[in-house]
């Protein structure tokens, strides 16, 4: 038998990077925190929106962690804005509904002095310093477009005022446009988790469920056991594969980490995320809805692809919130909000949500510095960052595996420049020409 992988994780991410490394020959156990293999409880619904980017050359090793896939459509995105539906990229109408008369004008006025001064800086040079997500929006679309549609969506959605946003976000999120294909999964959502389980169990993985991991212990400078909330000792000899929060890794590894690394780490955050289903009429909404408003504690509504009547509302919680304890008042409280900001007749009787961990990375100006010094230690300890939490990148199901795969192949010393690459990948810094009609692209 060749060295033994150790997967740890508490969600879905954690399953098909342990599949994905079985698959392709090594061999894995899976530390799963959460009570099953999924991480979910209902698996039926997709995290994000279902839509996923699988590599022609990853294709196979996806098909064979998630199932058959076939082609998806494209996406379609809308805003909810001033009581309204407007499907994106808006249109003059669209602007006029989405933004209150009395700023309209200010708001036109305002993008067109923007545009002019970016092109006069394109001929003669010169421009603004960009650091924050409200720098890169205010530079293009103006500040009282940022002020009315950019401030509160951005916040909502990272967990920061915009002041205190990477720019990158603004640049990945706002700005490049990707026309990569899409696929879906052909047997369901929750086929394809299973679908993991069974690829993983084939391939002579192994996995324990519903005991959190309470350290990490090194030899020699590597990591080497995992001990466990039930008091038993997984001991292995390849690299630990962590689906989890910086800090939360910081936290297993105590004083084996240097204190500049723990305080880095501990600066990586990972915010918790709940999506809650709703039932109701979906035939005539698009695919994703992005809320402006600000009276929903909701940052986006998805009508998941092959499932009829449920809609899936997405929430982040601010590190330091307090999440809702009972599914039912939250439900309630969604189904209100959503009315009121004229998403109206979805019953919170029947509501099912779940709730989860380390799921939406919170990119502050210096968030980047900081992953990439926790990388670099991490490599020399034979610990490997997967999935949305070790990666801090909200990646789908498709680029998980990808990123696995190009783990697997690089080897510890090529990790950092894996994650530059594939989980944040360049965008253009002076992408001049984003427009304000297109709002958000990912």
């Amino acid at each position: 038998m060749g060295e033994l992988h150790v997967v740890v994780g508490s969600g879905p991410d954690a399953l098909r990077t342990a599949a994905a490394l079985a698959h392709i020959g090594h061999q894995v156990h899976l530390v799963q925190q959460s009570d099953t293999p999924s991480g979910l409880r209902h698996p039926d619904l997709p995290v994000g929106t279902g839509l996923i980017q699988v590599a022609p050359e990853h294709r196979q090793i996806a098909e064979a962690v998630l199932g058959p896939l076939v082609e998806g459509p494209d996406p379609e995105r809308s805003v909810v804005a001033n009581q309204c539906i407007e499907r994106l990229p808006l249109g003059l109408g669209g602007m006029r509904r989405a933004m209150p008369r009395s700023v309209l004008w200010g708001v036109g006025k305002n993008w067109l002095r923007a545009r002019g001064r970016n092109a006069m800086a394109e001929v003669v040079g010169g421009g603004m310093e960009e650091r924050s997500h409200k720098d890169w929006v205010v530079r293009r679309m103006g500040e009282p477009a940022w002020h009315h549609l950019y401030r509160s969506y951005a916040e909502r959605r990272w967990g920061l005022p915009s002041e205190q946003l990477s720019v990158s976000l603004a640049r990945m999120y706002h700005g490049g446009v990707d026309d990569s294909a899409v696929q879906v999964v052909g047997g369901g959502y929750d086929q394809a988790l299973e679908q993991a389980e069974k690829c993983l169990l084939a391939a002579g993985g192994t996995v324990s469920c519903g005991h959190p991991v309470t350290r990490v212990e090194c030899k020699d400078g590597r990591v080497r056991s995992v001990h466990l909330g039930d008091e038993s000792i997984i001991d292995f000899d390849g690299h630990l594969w962590v689906c989890a929060a910086p800090k939360e890794v910081s936290g297993w590894l105590g004083e084996q980490l240097p204190v500049g690394i723990q305080n880095h780490a501990k600066r990586c955050v990972q915010l918790s995320a709940t999506r809650v289903a709703l039932t109701g009429e979906t035939r005539d909404m698009p695919m994703e809805l992005h809320i402006l408003d600000d009276r929903a504690s909701f940052w986006r509504v998805t009508s998941p692809y092959g499932i009829e009547n449920v809609a899936v509302f997405h929430l982040t919680h601010p590190v330091g919130s307090n999440e809702e304890p009972d599914d039912a008042v939250l439900a309630q409280r969604i189904a209100d909000e959503a009315a009121a900001i004229g998403i109206r007749g979805f019953d919170a009787q029947d509501a099912r949500v779940d709730r989860l961990p380390a799921w939406q990375p919170q990119w502050g100006p210096v968030a980047h510095s900081w992953i990439r010094t926790v990388l670099k230690q991490w490599s020399e300890m034979g610990i490997m960052a997967v999935g949305r939490g070790g990666a801090m990148a909200a990646l789908d199901p498709g680029q998980e595996i990808g990123l696995v795969i190009h783990l697997a192949n690089a080897g510890l010393e090529g990790q950092q420049e894996i994650h530059r690459v594939h989980t944040h990948p360049p965008v253009a810094p002076l992408d001049l020409e984003a427009r304000l009609s297109r709002f958000v692209v990912r």
